[in-house]
């Protein structure tokens, strides 16, 4: 393994092989942590995804935008030179 690749995974070797948290020596402060913990994702867990969601939905709309606004652009150059409008050719101009 390289230097460099060592260097990037040393937290997540560490996390996965090692025991970064000790259950037995965390006490009393285990439990209260423990709930609030819990509280904290259950409580922005849904909004986080809501927002990604929301993103997702926002960009698959911009690229239909996109992808009409080319189609349009293909058929005003098709019109322009005369041709007929028809799958063939709008797949060709795209394809180009």
């Amino acid at each position: 393994m390289h230097g460099w690749e060592e260097g990037n995974m040393k937290y997540t070797r560490y996390l996965i092989y090692g025991r970064p948290l000790r259950p037995e020596k965390l006490g009393a402060i285990a439990i209260p942590s423990a709930i609030m913990g819990i509280a904290f994702v259950m409580l922005f867990l849904p909004q986080a995804a809501l927002v990604d969601l929301v993103r997702y939905f926002m960009l698959r709309y911009r690229i239909y935008q996109r992808r009409q606004k080319n189609l349009n652009y293909v058929k005003v150059v098709l019109r322009s030179l005369g041709h007929p409008e028809t799958d063939e050719m709008i797949k060709l101009l795209i394809a180009a």
